[in-house]
């Protein structure tokens, strides 16, 4: 495995490199211009430092690369290209590769290593790809670990170090059924979640999922009153449901639609309340109608039914401390402690975790791929989340990856993976945690 070992294979991780760099920026892209593309991904959190074990492989890097070694190699900013070779920097690299160039990458092979030309010479140069081979015995795994050397002596009894699982199976805590099939097809009803995965593989969409995953369950919301199913509809598969009211929807929540809402409650496949609570970006004038919703949402709360919350501040505002603050206050003056709470698609700070967790121990939070804009405050706030009180969610039909053009719960592995990328964490682990954690709060 190329990358298996961060102090053996340098020659053969510096072909891989090249390769990658190449699938991600073109052919005549040079390693040095690949240092900015990296740095100016913003996908390196500020304040990632390198562990004192890489320092042996970039020296090598130098060494094959016939220049001297840098006094000092840095992450943020990345200062040299041989920390290209570093997993944050591949990972930021393959962010921008289609799916087809990541499986491309995945099925590297080195066959023949050679030692490069001096620095000067190769970034003067455009890089060429190492001819990848495809293994019809191995399969692909969804991360890096992935990477493995065939030698050119011993092609044929090579094997991969690390053999492939299948894929995990995942769940999705929270979705947008009516909202992403609008998206998709025009109209809020009449689609099933089984018709959403088949979309996300089918040739209609511009990126398909890269990394395979089992979406055995989910929480699927409807959380416009005009959008509500039945109340005596029917569920098959393994998803279960959360009704509430969107705070942008509260106007919408009349007296026939609370009637139906409460009798949903009630539905044995329906296991939430929610979405619900405070939006700051609608007009100061309505703030006060749309607390009173709010509140009377919360009287219908039950301890052992979860409460999702949609808590978002004025525009302009991405960390929302006083409404994540005023909210704690109208949930605690009308829920139990025990109050099972899910904070729908979090971007607080580590602050507000804590006064939550402090109030209401029974507090999830929701994480989404909007991780990956996050700022330093709100990546500390992510931090603070313990791992038995994080959860992962697409939130379809929002932060749709790479090029396609809406989310679905077959993205949900993308949705790890940058989550894994900022705790330093393999995608299968966060997986793996965040399933456990989505099974315990619903009871699923």
């Amino acid at each position: 495995m190329v990358f298996s070992d961060v102090s053996s294979n340098v020659p053969n991780q510096i072909e891989a490199l090249k390769s990658l760099v190449c699938l991600a920026y073109g052919r005549k892209t040079t390693l040095q211009a690949a240092v900015d593309h990296v740095n100016e991904s913003r996908m390196i959190p500020e304040g990632s430092v390198l562990d004192p074990c890489h320092l042996e492989v970039f020296r090598q890097a130098c060494s094959l690369f016939g220049v001297r070694e840098s006094t000092e190699f840095s992450l943020h900013p990345v200062n040299f290209p041989a920390v290209l070779l570093f997993w944050r920097c591949l990972i930021a690299m393959l962010d921008v590769c289609t799916p087809a160039q990541r499986t491309e990458f995945y099925n590297f092979r080195v066959v023949r290593l050679t030692v490069e030309p001096p620095f000067e010479e190769a970034a003067a140069t455009t890089l060429q790809p190492a001819s990848p081979e495809s293994s019809a015995e191995a399969e692909l795994l969804p991360g890096l670990e992935e990477f493995y050397v065939v030698d050119s002596d011993d092609e044929e009894t090579a094997v991969p170090t690390l053999s492939a699982p299948s894929s995990p199976d995942v769940i999705d805590s929270h979705f947008n059924l009516d909202r992403t099939s609008r998206q998709i097809w025009g109209k809020s009803s009449g689609h099933t979640v089984e018709d959403l995965l088949a979309y996300s593989y089918s040739d209609a969409v511009t990126e398909t999922p890269s990394i395979p995953v089992n979406v055995v369950g989910g929480i699927v919301v409807f959380s416009e009153p005009n959008t509500y199913p039945p109340v005596d509809f029917e569920s098959h598969g393994p998803w279960r449901v959360a009704v509430g009211v969107h705070p942008k929807h509260y106007e919408t929540l009349t007296i026939e639609r609370n009637i139906c809402l409460q009798r949903l409650l009630d539905h044995p496949k329906v296991v939430a309340l929610g979405e619900c609570g405070l939006d700051r970006t609608i007009p100061i004038s309505r703030w006060s109608r749309q607390e009173e919703v709010f509140v009377k949402l919360l009287r219908m709360a039950r301890p052992d039914q979860p409460l999702v919350l949609h808590l978002r501040g004025v525009k302009g505002d991405s960390h929302g401390t006083d409404v994540y603050r005023s909210a704690l206050g109208m949930v605690e003056d009308v829920c139990s402690s025990e109050q099972r709470i899910h904070v729908n698609c979090f971007m607080g700070k580590s602050d507000i975790v804590r006064a939550w967790l402090r109030k209401f121990p029974n507090t999830y939070f929701g994480v989404t791929a909007a991780v990956r804009v996050f700022d330093n405050p709100q990546l500390e706030g992510f931090k603070a989340i313990p791992w038995n009180r994080s959860l992962l969610e697409t939130d379809s039909p929002y932060f749709s990856p790479g090029k396609a053009r809406v989310s679905t719960p077959a993205y949900i592995g993308e949705t790890a993976a940058v989550v894994a990328a900022h705790l330093d964490a393999r995608t299968p682990e966060i997986l793996e945690c965040a399933t456990a954690n989505a099974r315990e709060l619903y009871q699923l």
